[in-house]
């Protein structure tokens, strides 16, 4: 008899920012609870994008707004199914929250940034509720 093969579908990140150290932290948190993790600065994401698609692009408080605003779009535009969360200091979120071209704007908390992140991944084609790879593991916001 043989063996059925089960496929794992882990969800691809990409973190884009300008802070090498806080984006290892911030990719690290992720890839504990929503899978493969990518880092890069602004100015790699379009050779990146001749690659794969990933599931969500991830924009760091340190990419400028008018720089973040143009990524977004121009991710949109090249890989249609992904989406975009936006990173926000705490102080900036309320007018971020208003912005536009984002597909979701979260604040710099990481046990929000990781729940927000979940229910983005949770809503694409393809994946289960119940993905093991995409799971909170208990984590409430503060």
């Amino acid at each position: 008899m043989a063996e059925r093969e089960e496929k794992v579908l882990m969800h691809t990140m990409l973190m884009v920012g300008e802070d090498e150290p806080l984006q290892r932290t911030r990719a690290a948190v992720l890839a504990k609870a929503c899978g493969l993790v990518t880092i890069c600065g602004p100015d790699e994401v379009r050779g990146l994008m001749e690659k794969d698609p990933v599931d969500l692009v991830v924009l760091c408080h340190t990419v400028s707004s008018q720089k973040a605003t143009s990524l977004s779009e121009e991710i949109h535009r090249r890989w249609c199914d992904t989406r975009v969360l936006l990173i926000v200091s705490a102080l900036a979120y309320k007018t971020a929250a208003d912005e536009q071209g984002f597909d979701a704007v979260v604040s710099s908390d990481p046990t929000l940034l990781v729940m927000r992140a979940t229910e983005i991944l949770r809503t694409l084609p393809g994946y289960r509720v119940e993905d093991e790879n995409c799971r909170v593991g208990g984590l409430t916001p503060s």
